[in-house]
């Protein structure tokens, strides 16, 4: 396993290392880790067992010595206590009239602060026939609890009246899992039925529980791990959406509607242990004062310094432009470097060019100047077309067996529409015979959208091999993470074998496709080393 988690990033350094395109800015790459199946909690190849309600399971209660994190989740935030907010959760009692409020949405939040929101009210439904009626915070077994899967839904009511005007760097709810019974669900903001009253634990069963805006699609998944800990279902997005549009209350529906999955079952609002119910926890997002927007603007434009330049500056322009930052350009040398970024390379030499930037948002203005290098215009490949030629077939064979859509495995269609239009870009150019330095520029944009595209695989937790099954190595997944970032480099590599290959050496060239040979081993699951096999290392030389 340790050889297959280090075989990508051996491919994709030495892909980087073999590059035969042209840099002149560089970029932050992300550091690739741990490559294989992604391991999920191993449960001797057993599979998860839940007794119906009433029938006296045989999970285990919650060990005592497991409240360090849980007390400080159970918490209520300062600002919210002294602004008398922070209630009961559960305890609200719906038909009341609510007392007239001075001023809603005057609690002060700093920024960068987390604090404990309110939920008013949480329940549960189970959807399966003969239960649709059954208030399951009275039943025996079940009072305490928020169960989600296996026909079970789970319902919250978040109170956000005190928030008006905010924006929420995150938002989540966090739940204790009581059972340690892991699963997958998804979530949504619900709609409360026309003309039903609001839902209470007393009261909601499957006639008057809200559905989601879209039941059959919802948008959001989270998973709930298979340990007596905390989860946390990120609701941010809901949160913010629902507070822009002034709305005092949120909706949340939670489940799964696979029957054979074992519902996760943690605690609710009734749960003894204060500390383990439920709880909204929010981080007001950071507003940027004007001095802070510019600030961050001339950061952005000084990394520009020294650069050595042979296509277009990346002009930060967009930069905070819908809240009223602009940049006024001024060039040392227009004809070599325009004001709207646009460079002219010289034949006789590399020019330099110093370009200064004044930016201003609301009353604050600043100024800086950087100065970058655009270098001669260079003779082209004798390479580069056929280069070029040979990586757009490659790229049409490989989208040939490819998928887009939302199964696990399929690709994204927006990326895949995105590759299209630079392989007809990149089509044009030939037909056009192009030759000022665009076949090595349509080579780069090919591999780049490519790469993008085929790791893009929709990802899926679904174990569908156990630890048992696969020699004690872990559960294999049905399409993991791991799994897409492995196809979308080892595509990557084939790619970057085709540009100009005449410019590595032989050693290179036999390494890099030994890598790809053994991650393509990994990926179809027949990878393995002989013991009696002495490794072979190829050591690159050029």
């Amino acid at each position: 396993m340790k050889k297959i988690k280090r075989l990508l990033v051996l491919a994709l350094a030495l892909s980087m290392i073999m590059g035969a395109i042209p840099v002149y800015a560089v970029e932050d790459v992300p550091e690739v880790t741990d490559i294989g199946e992604e391991p999920q909690a191993d449960n001797g190849g057993q599979p998860e067992v839940w007794s119906e309600p009433g029938t006296g399971g045989t999970a285990s209660e919650p060990e005592a010595d497991e409240t360090a994190a849980g007390a400080k989740a159970g918490e209520a935030s300062p600002a919210l206590e002294a602004a008398g907010t922070a209630s009961e959760p559960g305890t609200d009692e719906i038909g009341v009239e609510p007392q007239e409020q001075a001023d809603t949405g005057s609690i002060e939040i700093p920024d960068d602060t987390e604090v404990t929101g309110t939920i008013l009210q949480d329940a549960i439904v189970n959807v399966f026939p003969g239960n649709e009626n059954k208030i399951w915070v009275n039943d025996q077994y079940l009072s305490d609890a928020l169960l989600m899967g296996n026909n079970f839904y789970t319902f919250f009511r978040l109170d956000l009246k005190n928030y008006g005007g905010m924006k929420f760097e995150y938002a989540k709810i966090r739940l204790y899992n009581k059972k340690g019974v892991g699963n997958t669900v998804v979530y949504d903001k619900a709609i409360v039925p026309s003309g039903k009253d609001l839902w209470t634990a007393d009261t909601l069963v499957t006639a008057n529980m809200p559905s989601w805006e879209d039941e059959t699609n919802p948008k959001y998944k989270a998973t709930i791990p298979g340990t007596k800990d905390f989860a946390e279902i990120d609701v941010t997005a809901l949160v913010n959406e629902a507070v822009e549009a002034g709305e005092e209350t949120l909706e949340i529906k939670v489940g799964e509607k696979n029957a054979s999955t074992s519902p996760a079952e943690v605690s609710s609002s009734k749960y003894a242990d204060e500390s383990k119910r439920p709880s909204l926890v929010l981080k007001r997002e950071h507003v940027l004062s004007d001095e802070e927007k510019a600030a961050k603007v001339i950061g952005e434009i000084e990394k520009l310094n020294g650069m050595y330049l042979s296509e277009k500056v990346p002009f930060p322009f967009d930069a905070f432009k819908d809240e009223g930052v602009t940049v006024t350009w001024t060039s040392s040398n227009p004809a070599v470097v325009s004001t709207d970024g646009m460079i002219h390379q010289a034949e006789d030499g590399n020019v330099g060019v110093e370009i200064t930037a004044v930016v201003s948002s609301g009353s604050v203005s600043q100024s800086t100047a950087v100065s970058v290098t655009v270098l001669r215009k260079q003779q082209v490949s004798p390479y580069a077309r056929e280069s070029l030629e040979k990586l757009i077939q490659y790229t049409e064979d490989s989208l040939k067996n490819a998928k887009e859509g939302n199964q696990p495995g399929d690709y994204s269609t927006e990326k895949r529409s995105a590759l299209d239009k630079i392989l007809k870009d990149a089509k044009a150019a030939l037909a056009a015979r192009d030759q000022d330095n665009a076949y090595a520029a349509h080579c780069s944009n090919i591999i780049s959208a490519g790469t993008e595209y085929f790791g893009s695989g929709k990802t899926s937790d679904k174990v569908v091999k156990t630890s048992a099954d696969n020699n004690g190595n872990g559960n294999l997944l049905e399409y993991s993470s791991y799994r897409a970032k492995l196809v979308s480099l080892v595509w990557a590599a084939e790619a970057q074998m085709l540009v100009e290959p005449q410019m590595y050496s032989e050693a290179a060239k036999e390494a890099l496709k030994e890598e790809i040979r053994l991650a393509k081993k990994a990926l179809d699951g027949t990878y393995g080393i002989s013991i009696q096999q002495e490794p072979r290392v190829h050591y690159p030389k050029g």
